[in-house]
Formats: structure tokens, sequence, C-alpha cells
């Protein structure tokens, strides 16, 4: 009994060691298995610093057809592509004054025109972007929606950005058009000095400054010669326009067949009304005067080489800068034998698509480097 009972005991233990050596096995094995899908992840360092890989792409914006009345060219936009160098050193000079200090129409009285210049390293014959800013609804002095960072990620990409300040308290003013009129004299004095190739413009536009930087496009920064500029340069011609979730039509169009007649709203969310063409629509503008700073007046001026786009995103909530504005405005301009580009990025609302940290912003981000390339970057 003894030796037999020893003997089962030494089979028992010889049992629980084999499954504790199975157990031990397992685990191994997962471990292992667990490291190899951390190394997919991760790169470390000669420093022991670790890198993360790119995760896979996915697809951030859809085009949309525009409206059946126009046959603006569309596109289908894939994953974010655009690379912007970071370690491009961008030299900023803020607050350059193109215009005297002027009285505001608003709680922040007088107001000086400045413009913020972004400027690369080593810059020499480089493009040049004219960056303006949608509404200051709450007069407060500055954009609600400010394009500093959209105006660095630019500057990196290989051009010299124009950040114009402009005159948009509780909306236009006549001091608007007076900005607007001065934004043209003001680069072609200093575009030696930043380091600018005149024959490549391009002018970039969110929201209220969408109307606004068309109208400057297709006019050839013409916009009104009353305006107290501190600067004296050549205008400029346009190459390229970017309007991105544009409020156009916002302010004032005309009533077919009545002249003196117009369709004006005073806030973005209103729905039109009729008005004369003497009634003013924003403080000291007219219905007529307002009409002068859309691109609609002045779209029949666009010279044939020029690269209109207009992006805006499919949750664009606000009647004045929704999708179906920006698909009349492009069956407008396929009227008058403007080709356009429409972009509507899937599931992106009014601000994202200027934040260059969005997946909405890249695609902007995106949509910019191609224009800049096709521009001779």
């Amino acid at each position: 009994m003894s030796g037999s009972s020893e003997r089962r005991h030494s089979v028992n233990r010889s049992g629980r060691a084999s499954e504790l050596l199975l157990v031990g096995v397992w685990l191994a094995l997962s471990l292992s298995a667990c490291a190899s899908a951390n190394e997919t992840d991760t790169t470390t360092t000669a420093a022991g610093a670790t890198t993360t890989q790119p995760l896979a792409s996915t697809t951030v914006a859809t085009t949309t057809s525009v409206a059946p009345t126009t046959t603006a060219t569309t596109t289908t936009s894939t994953a974010p592509t655009t690379t912007v160098d970071s370690s491009v050193s961008v030299t900023v000079f803020r607050e350059l004054l193109y215009r005297e200090k002027t009285a505001g129409a608003g709680r922040a009285g007088a107001q000086a025109s400045t413009v913020d210049v972004y400027v690369p390293e080593n810059a020499d014959g480089l493009p040049a972007v004219v960056l303006l800013h949608g509404i200051d609804q709450f007069a407060t002095g500055s954009p609600t929606t400010p394009l500093d960072g959209l105006a660095s990620e630019i500057a990196q990409l290989g051009a010299t950005v124009f950040y114009f300040k402009w005159n948009t308290f509780s909306g236009l003013s006549s001091l608007s058009a007076e900005d607007l009129g001065c934004i043209g004299p003001f680069v072609g004095a200093r575009a030696a000095e930043f380091g600018v190739d005149l024959d490549r413009v391009a002018i970039i536009g969110h929201s209220m400054g969408g109307p606004a930087g068309s109208n400057l496009a297709f006019r050839s920064f013409q916009v009104t010669t009353d305006a107290d500029c501190l600067e004296s340069g050549e205008n400029p011609e346009a190459a390229a326009f970017l309007g991105i979730g544009g409020s156009y039509g916002w302010a004032a169009l005309p009533i077919e067949d009545d002249p003196d007649s117009y369709l004006s709203s005073t806030k973005g969310d209103e729905p039109q009304r009729e008005v004369s063409a003497t009634d003013e629509v924003a403080p000291g503008l007219t219905a007529e005067q307002a009409y002068e700073l859309d691109g609609f007046s002045s779209m029949e001026l666009a010279a044939d080489d020029l690269r209109v786009v207009l992006l805006v995103g499919t949750l664009d909530p606000f009647l004045a800068t929704n999708p179906s504005r920006t698909r009349g405005f492009a069956a407008a301009l396929e009227a008058q034998g403007i080709d356009v580009r429409v972009i509507e990025v899937e599931g992106a609302g009014h601000e994202d698509v200027i934040y260059p940290y969005t997946r909405a912003g890249t695609t902007t981000l995106d949509v910019i480097s191609e224009l800049l390339d096709n521009l001779g970057t």
C-alpha cells in the first residue's frame, strides 16, 4: 500500500507539473501575441521616445451634386492627404495698419484696420493668400471665428498669408467696402518685402468673407476708390478664389425686372424681405450699396482663367451660409460661363471647416494645398 500510494502521489505531482507547464506556455504565447500587436502601433526611437504610427485612413468628405441648373464640376474627397511641414519656420508680422483708424459701427467704437502677415522662411516668389474672416456679430472688434490657426498652416504649405481684419461690426457697414478697397493696394505695395509673386494670388474667405472675397477676385481688387488707404501699390490680379461656407446674396439681391427693389435680410438666420434700393440694410449701407459688396454683383467680370472653388459643410445650419446658398451661387457663376468646383464636406458645420485640427478642417487644407499646387508652388 505504501509503495502504491507513493506511486499515485508521484503521478499526481507529475500531472500537476504538466498542467502548470501548459499554463505557462499558454501565457507566454499570449504575452508574445500582445507584444507583437503593440509593436505594430508604436516604434521606440534610440532615445527612448515612442512614436505612434498613423492609423488607417478613413473617408472624411464627399461631394454631392450641385443644383440641377448648374454644371459645376464636382469631386469626391477621400482621406486627408495634405502634409503640413511643421519644420517650416513662419514669421508673423501682427497688426500692420493698412487703413487709418475709423469710427466703427458698433460697441467697439473706433477701429484700426490691420493685417497679420504670415511669412514662411526663405520666402521668395511665393504665392500670396488673402484671407478674410466672417462677420463679427457681437461687435467686439475681432472676428468670432478667428483664422489664425488656418493662416499658420497655409503658410507652412508654402505661401505668404495676408490675414486681413476688415470691418464687419454687426454685419456690413459703409466702412466694409472702404476696408476691402485697401486690401489690393497693401498687397501690391508690400509684395517684394514679403517675398510674394503677384501673378499667383489666391483669395480665401469664410462666411461673410466669402462674398467679400469673391467680390475682390472678380473685380481684381477694385472695390472702391473712396478709401483712405495707407498703401498705394498697384492692385494685383487674383488667380484663384476659395469660398468657405460663404453667405452669398445675404445682404441684398435685386429683384428681377425691378431695378429699385431688392431682397434683403438684416440677420443671417432671417428670411429675406423686399426693400427699396435706398433702404438701409446695415448701418450706413443701402440695399443697392450692399449688393455692390456681394460677388453676385461682379461675377461677370471674372477673368477666364480664374479658378473658383466653393466649399461648404453639409451640416452648416445658417440660412445665409447653408449648402443651398453655395449651390445657388455656383449656378449663377455657371450661367455666366465661369467654371466652378463645389465641395460639400460631409457631416461638417459652419466653423469646423476652418479649424485645421478637425477632420473637416484637414479636408479644407487639402483643397487649399491643391489650389496652391495649381498656382505653381
